[in-house]
């Protein structure tokens, strides 16, 4: 039985080509414990539930998080410190922990040199700020592989996951049909159900994934990790350069 053709794989970012929920963890305790070296009277566990909660209420993409943390606070747990400079700490050693932490999973630089080498299309689908998005690109080291047009960042295009319409709108700037494009995504409501419906082969990545717990999530592959995703792009596809020609372990 002759192999399904692959000419283009797609990604999500954040908890998928690396640990997004764990880093955010690590950088935002930093920063409250920058403070708290400055100075900020408190705990740090609870200064964190606190932090949470603003994160929730203001999405995680508001860049005033520690500013208003302040706000919630006792004004006493700061006093005679001045909160521009508790703010600005915290700011510093949150994105230290980001230049210093910033790792793609095991297995994802392996996998995208398999699928450059045979000329598959790479390219990213992802929800979020355009320019945040963009720098954890840059940063996590994977421009050298993603086709230069096929980065499609939600704020950027006007459209976002889980609407069908992002990934509808992929398949026709590069001309491809849904059963020769496979997209790897965490979230299964967001990522992998509505490619799942345009019959876009999907995978669902657990090795980042929040929400491994779910059951029946539609997707062709769930894997663990990265070196389970190289086996199957070199037992179960036909790679075809996004040029149009097969290429095989013998070219």
């Amino acid at each position: 039985m002759a192999k399904p053709v692959l000419r283009a794989v797609f990604l999500d970012i954040d908890d998928t080509l690396y640990a997004s929920t764990q880093f955010a963890q690590a950088a935002r305790r930093s920063g409250l414990q920058a403070m708290l070296d400055l100075g900020l009277k408190g705990d740090l566990e609870v200064l964190y539930q606190e932090l949470l909660e603003v994160v929730a209420e203001f999405s995680s993409n508001d860049g005033h998080h520690y500013d208003k943390l302040l706000l919630r606070l006792p004004s006493e747990s700061f006093a005679g410190i001045n909160p521009a400079l508790l703010v600005a700490s915290a700011v510093v050693a949150y994105h230290r922990t980001k230049a210093d932490g910033l790792r793609v999973f095991d297995g994802v630089y392996p996998c995208l040199r398999y699928l450059r080498r045979y000329g598959v299309l790479i390219g990213i689908i992802s929800s979020g700020r355009t320019i945040k998005q963009a720098e954890k690109l840059v940063r996590l080291g994977v421009l050298p592989y993603l086709h230069p047009e096929g980065v499609f960042i939600s704020e950027q295009i006007g459209i976002d996951k889980p609407n069908p319409k992002i990934f509808e709108k992929v398949l026709k700037r590069f001309r491809l049909s849904p059963g020769e494009v496979m997209y790897i995504g965490d979230h299964p409501q967001k990522d992998i159900l509505p490619a799942h419906r345009l019959g876009i082969c999907t995978v669902w990545m657990l090795q980042g994934s929040r929400y491994r717990g779910q059951r029946g999530v539609p997707a062709m592959y769930i894997l663990e990790n990265y070196t389970q995703l190289l086996e199957v792009f070199q037992q179960d596809f036909e790679l075809c350069s996004y040029d149009g020609f097969l290429r095989s372990d013998d070219d």
